[in-house]
């Protein structure tokens, strides 16, 4: 009877620590490729980006994302394009940051002027910080999909 008991408590362990959610230690960005995004994701942000800039979208299966956007451009202007794209956690903020450079070389293909990341944050975070060029910013929009 005993041994019957043990087995069941083994296996509702097993079951239930495999139900269990993905418990994040440091926060981390996985980058996407634009072409490939899931058509909920794609209509966000076509419905809602139109101009270059810095925004965060939250979609209805409750994932998150930093899209930076510098495509629009502008005849005469400088390409905008995005370097060195990283996040780090200070106790329960996380801190994004990135380099937005300019060039006239709108040939040039290695540049990425437009890059999104899923946003995966530790469980302690509940404030997110954005750094351009090492300065703090702001979002220009955050965008909360069906």
């Amino acid at each position: 009877m005993r041994r019957r008991y043990l087995w069941v408590l083994v296996l509702i362990l097993f079951i239930t620590s495999g139900c269990t959610k993905e418990k994040i230690v440091t926060s981390r960005l996985e980058p996407l490729n634009p072409e490939k995004l899931s058509h909920e994701l794609r209509t966000s942000i076509d419905s809602y980006i139109r101009s270059n800039g810095i925004f965060q979208i939250y979609t209805s299966n409750g994932h998150h994302y930093l899209f930076l956007n510098g495509s629009t451009i502008t005849e005469g202007e400088k390409l905008i394009f995005f370097e060195n794209v990283k996040i780090n956690d200070d106790k329960n903020i996380a801190n994004i940051y990135f380099d937005e450079l300019y060039t006239s070389a709108y040939q040039d293909k290695e540049l990425e002027n437009m890059k999104i990341y899923e946003i995966f944050l530790n469980d302690a975070i509940d404030t997110i910080s954005i750094y351009r060029n090492g300065q703090k910013t702001y979002f220009d929009n955050i965008i909360i999909s069906k």
